[in-house]
């Protein structure tokens, strides 16, 4: 979905695993994410690398903190407001605090960066 340079990522997590797929940031700023009532975890991080099949490397703000969000589910976020995003990674994954059932698709909305 495009609009006003806004699109959106899904990303989907298997089995008990606390890792989402990855997703190609496509030069945009991750700013937001839809969680599903399905979603167990009540905090999310984030991950990134330069390519799709480099290491993911968590995300840390300009203070040294991990960049973290606390969520609920079955709602939408303005996710990380304390970075823009914009930083040049790739890709991008997210990792829950509690593992996911198989199937748990999460919306990655970012904001196309000028």
């Amino acid at each position: 979905m495009t609009m006003m340079g806004v699109y959106t990522k899904t990303v989907s997590f298997t089995a008990s695993s606390t890792t989402s797929t990855s997703v190609d940031c496509e030069g945009g700023a991750l700013v937001g994410a839809v969680l599903p009532a399905s979603m167990l975890g009540t905090s999310l991080q984030l991950e990134a690398s330069l390519t799709d099949t480099g290491t993911m490397l968590p995300v840390f703000d300009s203070t040294g903190a991990r960049v973290a969000a606390t969520i609920s589910t079955n709602a939408s976020y303005r996710l990380f407001p304390q970075t823009s995003l914009a930083f040049g990674a790739g890709f991008v994954r997210i990792v829950s605090d509690t593992p996911e059932a198989a199937g748990t698709n999460v919306i990655l909305v970012f904001q196309k960066v000028a």
